[in-house]
């Protein structure tokens, strides 16, 4: 996920084990994630109007 962009090592916090890293979404991990969200919301639209409630509109 680095390597393509979307997190990145972000600062570690205080009191937090100096053997770990942390990371962060990117602004491109962000984009994606609202991207893959919106493409969700459109499934669930349709399962719920072709799976879950067939015949109702």
């Amino acid at each position: 996920m680095v390597d393509d962009g979307l997190i990145q090592e972000a600062e570690r916090p205080d009191g937090t084990d100096a053997r770990q890293k942390y990371y962060a979404a990117s602004e491109l991990g962000r984009a994606v994630v609202a991207a893959e969200l919106d493409r969700l919301e459109v499934l669930m639209a349709v399962a719920r109007r072709d799976v879950l409630a067939p015949g109702r509109s």
